[in-house]
């Protein structure tokens, strides 16, 4: 199948949005074409005062483009039910936007797992309000909340993610040469311990919100910080330091 006017419109139209993320409000774009969920790209989060600095929040972009848009009140557009099963259940915030490429006008349209969307035989119908959903600079403060919002719940995540490792790892460490593991396979999973503490402190650094849930995720990331510490006093406890630098030079670098 040849390369049709309905890919070159929705090509221009990701470009659009790209543009307009990095140019207008500062954010971040990624592209991350993923045709089987339909995600076009994810937007990373900049401080408000340092767009080089990265807040760790982040929303995932569906572009729905149109050559031209005449309609003055309301435009709908169809999501698959694929699609919409999994923006309904990402941990990551879902955003359509929709683009006249003609005037490059933008709306954008958050997926809200308590809003009931219409049934279609295509898929799911989602409402643009074209007077009040208008994607602005104005939006920037909106868009950060919605990113934001989900800073805790992908900490957990990590910090979950990290202590499924740490319990395998527990196992083996009651006969670690008999296992069969290398010091190769260990460090791996030391990088991985490491890399998911720093993620999870990172969003909880951006994290505005406080409750009772929130700072027993904090006080959970900051028991991983201290266990990826121990983790690596123990490493360092049953092999040659020489051979894990080889791996992994600083060892003992600050958590």
């Amino acid at each position: 199948m040849g390369y049709t006017e309905n890919n070159r419109t929705g090509k221009r139209g990701e470009s659009n949005v790209a543009e307009f993320f990095e140019k207008e409000i500062g954010f971040i774009h990624q592209e991350t074409k993923n045709p089987d969920v339909g995600l076009d790209g994810k937007i990373l989060i900049t401080e408000e005062n340092d767009r080089s600095k990265l807040t760790g929040a982040s929303f995932s972009v569906q572009v729905k483009s149109s050559a031209e848009i005449t309609a003055q009140d309301f435009y709908s557009v169809v999501i698959s039910d694929q699609n919409m099963e999994h923006y309904l259940s990402s941990t990551r915030p879902v955003v359509i936007v929709l683009v006249d490429n003609a005037t490059k006008r933008m709306w954008w349209h958050p997926v809200d797992p308590n809003e009931i969307y219409v049934k279609t035989e295509e898929g799911y119908s989602v409402r643009f309000d074209l007077r009040r959903d208008v994607l602005s600079v104005a939006s920037s403060r909106e868009l950060r909340s919605l990113a934001e919002f989900t800073n805790a719940v992908a900490a957990r995540n990590l910090v979950a993610n990290a202590n499924d490792i740490l319990n395998e790892y527990a196992v083996k460490k009651e006969n670690i040469f008999d296992n069969g593991a290398t010091i190769s396979e260990w460090v791996q999973k030391l990088i991985e311990l490491e890399e998911n503490y720093k993620a999870a402190k990172l969003l909880l650094e951006h994290e505005k919100r406080d409750s009772t849930l929130i700072r027993s995720i904090r006080s959970e990331t900051e028991r991983l910080g201290n266990d990826v510490w121990s983790h690596k006093r123990w490493m360092l406890n049953h092999w040659p330091e020489s051979e894990i630098r080889a791996e992994y030079p600083d060892p003992l670098g600050v958590v």
